[in-house]
């Protein structure tokens, strides 16, 4: 062929292709008549599907859902039914993989994207998909399936639970009913035949009940989904065991004995009185009538020397007795703050409520990480926050019932002769009660509501509306405003009195 003719070729085999390739790109948009009728137009506003029925869904690649009357179906851009066409009481989409859910004679199925039935219907119903699986039902029977169609489990099942994990069984808490578990891919955690019940594995072990070998009574033991292996451990009466964690399981036989296993299910720690919370990798226990610390690998931290101690480690601290005094220890278990003090509290917020014993009794002040003294021991009592921004401008004292606001830049008490009560929002807003009469003091110490509102309940909700009004600058006007809307015919009777005449607007 010639060159020149060649591209002549070329270009006519162009322009066979363009239509075919404007088609394969056409837009539908669902198209609406004054009747309530719907069809679809193209983007030029052109009828391509006629509006002739009561509900259309938009396209989804080359397939949309339509509804006629009671009935709807699958339909594409020509207009033409695909699959069984108007036959189903319902479609909706199933999870994320162009699946759909169909429903017909009472059943539910399954079709793909183009509306071809995957699974006929036959299940009496689907419950909503969670870590894109579902439960599939059958009469009192129960299966999976996940959201590509693929059933994981047969409707073969009295008892199924989407969890952490999915765990199945045919008679459960029955004599001899065992359970099975496997993951959201469909692999097997633990065969079903072997336990009763589980935890979810941890570190590769499971916490669980097996049948003894009469089917009768229940014992604990330890599956190892690893290595398949099941290990018995001791059942006595009124023994407890725990998840594990890093590989460890708590265990309490009694009020008074705890103490840890490892994977193998030997004991791996002296026999403790009290074993506190987990907190930070820690855990707080009680030897011989001493407190001391362990980690989470069951290493001794802080020997069991101390007469008593905060019942957690917080932010890296505990604070413990000697002789009568408290301090604080890292976890070297070193002394980073004497043992000098009559009270202490754990670390919050990077600082330590600590109290010392003065003539008018015991009296409180805050310190840091250090032991520096932020603010000084004088105060019956301490009350503080963070900001949103995870700041402390200021704490609130009191030298008898009345709070104050000492600011922590300035060093200076503020709002003299105080407040009798002080509590927060999650913003650090401080809300204040003199007397029956409520208010808000912001973060830099200024007054957000004027301490005038007869309710807590109502000052928070000013509150809320406050933080929607934070482009614009808020007046006494807007706050007694925003009190009467939320309660126009009670709040008139409570705010008449309060608001001065300059302020009625309305």
């Amino acid at each position: 062929m010639p060159m020149r003719c060649k591209y002549i070729y070329i270009a006519c085999l162009l322009c066979v292709l363009q239509p075919i390739i404007r088609m394969s790109a056409q837009v539908l948009n669902p198209y609406s008549t004054e009747e309530e009728k719907w069809g679809f137009a193209d983007e030029n506003g052109n009828i391509i599907i006629n509006p002739e029925y009561d509900d259309v869904e938009p396209f989804v690649g080359e397939v949309s859902v339509v509804r006629k009357g009671n009935l709807w179906a699958f339909m594409d851009k020509k207009g033409n039914y695909r699959g069984k066409g108007l036959a189903y009481g319902y479609i909706s989409t199933f999870g994320k993989n162009m699946l759909y859910k169909v429903f017909a004679d009472g059943k539910w199925g399954f079709a793909d994207n183009m509306g071809n039935e995957v699974i006929s219907p036959s299940f009496d119903a689907v419950s909503p998909l969670h870590n894109d699986v579902a439960i599939i039902e059958k009469g009192t029977h129960k299966g999976v399936i996940n959201s590509e169609g693929k059933i994981l489990l047969s409707t073969e099942y009295n008892e199924m639970e989407l969890g952490q994990y999915i765990v199945y069984a045919r008679k459960y808490g029955k004599s001899g009913g065992t359970v099975g578990m496997m993951d959201y891919q469909g692999n097997t955690i633990i065969p079903e035949g072997i336990v009763q019940s589980a935890y979810p594995p941890s570190d590769g072990v499971s916490l669980c009940m097996v049948w003894e070998s009469d089917n009768k009574k229940l014992s604990w033991a330890l599956y190892n989904v690893n290595t398949k292996k099941l290990i018995h451990l001791s059942s006595k009466q009124g023994i407890l065991y725990s998840n594990f964690q890093n590989g460890f399981s708590l265990v309490k036989e009694s009020p008074k004995l705890a103490y840890f296993i490892d994977k193998t299910g030997s004991k791996c720690t002296d026999d403790y009185e009290w074993i506190g919370e987990r907190k930070e990798g820690y855990y707080v226990v009680k030897h011989n009538g001493k407190y001391g610390v362990i980690d989470s690998l069951m290493q001794v931290k802080v020997p069991c020397d101390y007469d008593e101690g905060g019942i957690t480690v917080s932010e890296g601290l505990w604070n413990a007795t000697r002789d009568e005094e408290w301090g604080f220890l890292n976890m070297n278990g070193s002394e980073t703050i004497p043992f000098k003090y009559e009270f202490t509290q754990p670390f919050i917020n990077g600082h330590a409520y600590v109290g010392l014993l003065q003539p008018e009794g015991v009296r409180f002040g805050l310190i840091d990480h250090v032991g520096n003294l932020v603010v000084p021991i004088q105060y019956a009592n301490i009350n503080y926050t963070l900001d949103i921004n995870g700041t402390m401008n200021a704490v609130w004292v009191a030298n008898d019932s009345l709070y104050s606001r000492y600011d922590m830049r300035t060093r200076q008490i503020t709002y003299t002769p105080g407040f009798d009560s002080v509590t927060f929002d999650t913003n650090g807003y401080c809300i204040v009660r003199s007397g029956t009469e409520w208010g808000v003091i912001d973060t830099e110490g200024r007054i957000k509501i004027p301490i005038r509102i007869g309710s807590e309940k109502l000052v928070r909700a000013m509150l809320n509306k406050a933080y929607l009004m934070k482009d614009k600058q808020i007046t006494e006007g807007d706050i007694y405003r925003m009190s009467v809307y939320e309660n126009k015919e009670r709040n008139m009777k409570m705010l008449a009195d309060r608001i001065p005449d300059s302020l009625w607007d309305y």
